[in-house]
């Protein structure tokens, strides 16, 4: 996604795991973890934040009180542009009023029945009219600061921004519908994020780069059997794509001459 340095902050105990089999990532053991992040490790996670640009928060994260306390803390304190996910998410549903006026951009990607347990309602209930949903859950977040842009995933992702602004997604197949994915769009989302894409624009082109990923799989490989993994490795080649349409679209047609 073109994110110069990437850095995981792992649980001690698992750091020689992520050391050897994701080589492509720096990994920060977090010494107060006992298989998992713990309000305990904060000043370590502190000490890692100064030169970053942007922040993930959720996949992976499992569900204990002491991890619980840790997202609260960060979700309200780190001033830096953070994509909130998956455990994240759940953690956060607890105690909703925490999710308004954080102190810098929050992007957060609820799939349908994340998304339910965000505003107390059933997926059934999300799913009947999503765009009703995700617009009022984030004018609920936003009553002061625009700072929270809400991405609710599924066929045809929604980006809701906080001045109510939206977008629909075109791209995707149901062929991306398997483990792993949402995990994906998050990297990519946290990617533009970092390289200085306001919120919105970021989401809109994240949503966008991602699903192409998956076309490009599907169009080479078919739907079945695609898995996260052959996303990943679609994404540059989303990118060079559409970084040609954008470049034939703005090179002028050559002046005839007499």
């Amino acid at each position: 996604m073109g994110t110069g340095l990437v850095t995981l902050g792992v649980p001690a105990d698992l750091n020689p795991i992520f050391e050897t089999t994701l080589v492509e990532a720096m990994t920060v053991p977090m010494p107060c973890s006992a298989s998992c992040l713990a309000v305990a490790d904060v000043d370590r996670i502190a000490e890692q934040l100064p030169g970053k640009s942007g922040v993930v928060l959720g996949p992976g994260l499992g569900l204990h009180p002491d991890t619980q306390e840790l997202v609260h803390k960060l979700y309200r304190e780190v001033a830096l542009p953070m994509v909130v996910d998956a455990d994240a998410l759940n953690i956060l549903a607890r105690q909703p009023q925490l999710l308004a006026d954080p102190p810098a951009a929050r992007v957060l990607t609820p799939h349908p029945g994340e998304m339910a347990r965000l505003t107390g309602k059933n997926t059934r209930a999300i799913q009947e009219d999503r765009l009703a949903a995700a617009l009022q859950f984030t004018a609920s977040l936003n009553p002061a600061e625009a700072r929270v842009t809400l991405v609710l995933k599924g066929a045809g992702t929604l980006v809701c921004d906080p001045d109510g602004s939206w977008a629909v997604n075109t791209t995707g197949n149901p062929g991306m519908a398997s483990g792993g994915m949402g995990d994906v769009l998050t990297g990519v989302l946290t990617a533009l994020l970092g390289q200085g894409f306001p919120p919105w624009q970021a989401c809109q082109l994240g949503v966008f780069v991602h699903g192409l990923a998956g076309d490009l799989v599907a169009a080479d490989k078919g739907e079945i059997g695609m898995h996260a993994g052959d996303v990943v490795e679609a994404l540059p080649y989303a990118f060079k794509q559409l970084m040609r349409r954008t470049n034939r679209q703005q090179t002028p047609e050559p002046s005839s001459q007499k």
